[in-house]
């Protein structure tokens, strides 16, 4: 009589899995820091389009007028300093200022212009400083924003004092 064994034994089953969940111990590390670096990405160039927006909107409007973005309070302007805020920015974004790559609504989020005292007349430049900060506290406090990228944003709830 034949002795036809089929399949594998316990120890071989055993052996696969531990392999597999070594594997499995190695890749959910990597795979954490690749969607924590992409969420930085995107929180950076979403702070980028802002901050295009706002620029926009001071080539559009003349910069000491607030009637350009719907209610007065959005953008606070005193001749030499503007301070755009999280409504003015999310009316220049046509509403896209809802949430934050970290699934959060943002709490704080200001960018200030102003003149950077290089040119003069209709050729002055602009200094622009940004905070954007989300309810889980990530985000930078007063950014230039000639250096705002991923290695910028804090994604470990430092800001949250921000929005309290």
């Amino acid at each position: 009589m034949k002795n036809n064994k089929k399949g594998f034994t316990l120890i071989e089953l055993l052996a696969v899995i531990v392999i597999l969940a070594i594997l499995v111990m190695l890749a959910i590390p990597a795979v954490t820091r690749y969607l924590n670096t992409a969420r930085k990405n995107t929180f950076a160039d979403n702070a980028l389009r802002a901050v295009e927006a706002v620029r926009q909107d001071i080539v559009t409007a003349s910069f000491d007028k607030t009637d350009a973005l719907s209610g007065a309070a959005a953008r606070d302007c005193d001749g030499a300093t503007c301070t755009y805020s999280l409504t003015a920015i999310d009316q220049l974004l046509e509403n896209k200022m809802q949430q934050s790559a970290f699934g959060n609504s943002y709490c704080k989020v200001e960018i200030k212009v102003e003149p950077s005292g290089v040119g003069s007349g209709a050729n002055v430049g602009y200094k622009y400083t940004m905070t954007m900060v989300d309810a889980g506290g990530n985000g930078f406090v007063n950014q230039d924003v000639g250096d705002i990228n991923a290695g910028v944003v804090d994604a470990d709830g430092t800001h949250s004092s921000e929005c309290s």
